[in-house]
């Protein structure tokens, strides 16, 4: 319930926008869901609140306001990308290494979800913290053996503290960095046609992201390297754009 409110807030804010192309599109609404969890985290934790009903309350509130706004830009929907059966016959290369990257993130998911977190990493501080400001309800320095859990940026953090609240668990943990890894593959498509590639040739360069060894090997754990990633990509695509939403 609390992912489709997350998922329902981020396509109506990111339609509100009235980008230019779909990709466009699912970049802003990967960026809106990742930034709402993060501020409405930082403001729970100004008074202790970081739980269930916090967010409960918080992700509601933000529903109802990106309704209204989506309400009062008219209600614009997203232009959907279209795909003919012939394009997809003039290109078997691209339909079965699509095929083999649809395959491999079922396989990932499958790992995310079934399996728990085991790297040195994230045990050493990414879940550690998460797991302190669990208990602590609210993200904040604390004393401990090593600063490794104080120092870094807490983002990515953060967005798995949301998984341990709602969930009671870690099974969500490594969700964070899945999802990054196809948002990673979008940005890669779109950044590749602003350079002025085919769109072929795009979709050849995003899909090999996935195949990257390091990609896959990080898309399964609780680090932070594909969602820095994610969003240096997606920057990057919206500073190639040329409307005024984009900048």
């Amino acid at each position: 319930a609390a992912a489709g409110v997350i998922v329902a807030t981020a396509f109506l804010a990111a339609a509100s926008l009235r980008l230019p192309a779909f990709t466009g599109f699912l970049l802003a609404a990967y960026v809106v869901a990742a930034g709402e969890i993060v501020l409405l985290t930082e403001a729970l934790s100004l008074v202790d609140s970081v739980d269930a009903a916090g967010y409960a309350v918080g992700e509601l509130l933000l529903l109802v306001l990106a309704v209204v706004v989506w309400q009062r830009r008219g209600r614009p929907l997203p232009a959907l990308p279209a795909i003919s059966r012939g394009s997809l016959h003039e290109h078997p290369v691209l339909v079965f290494l699509a095929g083999a990257v649809i395959v491999a993130v079922a396989y990932q998911a499958f790992l995310v979800l079934a399996t728990p977190p085991n790297n040195w990493d994230s045990f050493a501080y990414h879940l550690a913290r998460a797991a302190e400001w669990t208990q602590r309800g609210a993200v904040e320095y604390y004393p401990s053996h090593s600063e490794s859990v104080n120092a870094p940026q807490p983002n990515s953090s953060i967005l798995i503290l949301h998984g341990f609240v709602l969930a009671g668990r870690d099974t969500f943990a490594a969700l964070p960095q899945l999802v990054a890894e196809l948002a990673c593959v979008v940005a890669v498509y779109g950044i590749a046609i602003r350079l002025g590639l085919s769109r072929p040739a795009s979709a050849f360069a995003a899909l090999l992201v996935a195949t990257l060894p390091q990609v896959a090997l990080q898309s399964i754990t609780t680090q932070n390297d594909l969602l820095t990633a994610s969003f240096l990509s997606t920057a990057l695509y919206f500073t190639l754009g040329k409307t005024r939403p984009e900048f």
